[in-house]
């Protein structure tokens, strides 16, 4: 996910190509998170604790 941040704007990141990216299928993404809006803000809370710098 963070990959796909540094390489587009977030709105421009689509469901599928997380899914494509991560190796699953966008129905398996959409059991662990209700909304891209939600997988953003836990990749960002996930890099946070990791010590990364956010993505832009």
């Amino acid at each position: 996910m963070l990959t796909l941040a540094a390489e587009r704007w977030l709105d421009q990141i689509t469901l599928d190509q997380v899914a494509s990216r991560a190796g699953v299928t966008v129905q398996t993404v959409l059991r662990h998170f209700e909304s891209k809006e939600q997988l953003i803000s836990a990749a960002g809370q996930h890099a946070h604790q990791q010590g990364r710098p956010p993505a832009r």
